[in-house]
């Protein structure tokens, strides 16, 4: 999975596409949580969330804040992560706040 992410990412960046760039570091944090390779993930995490601002995407942006305060919470660094998972809670819109995400 790792192989498959970190080309993924590097396709994206070949094609200069910097929403799927962003993704690409999404899923590629994500597979660096799983392999326990947290600091690296960290890396990628903030890069998607560099983008996701340059992009003003909402949503790439509260995926790369998750992708984050799950690596810091496997690093045991509990009150970053949960001061990121604040950010989250406070950046969703009306109803989204009191809602579970990809369920009603």
């Amino acid at each position: 999975m790792l192989e498959i992410s970190r080309e993924g990412e590097s396709l994206a960046r070949g094609l200069g596409d910097k929403r799927q760039l962003a993704s690409a570091e999404i899923a590629l944090a994500h597979v660096l949580w799983l392999a326990n390779k947290h600091e690296t993930g960290l890396q990628s995490a903030a890069e998607a969330f560099r983008l996701a601002n340059e992009l003003d995407d909402f949503d790439l942006r509260l995926v790369a804040r998750f992708a984050r305060a799950n690596l810091l919470h496997c690093k045991g660094a509990f009150n970053e992560a949960s001061e990121v998972c604040t950010q989250i809670i406070d950046s969703l819109p009306g109803d989204l706040e009191m809602r579970r995400l990809m369920h009603p």
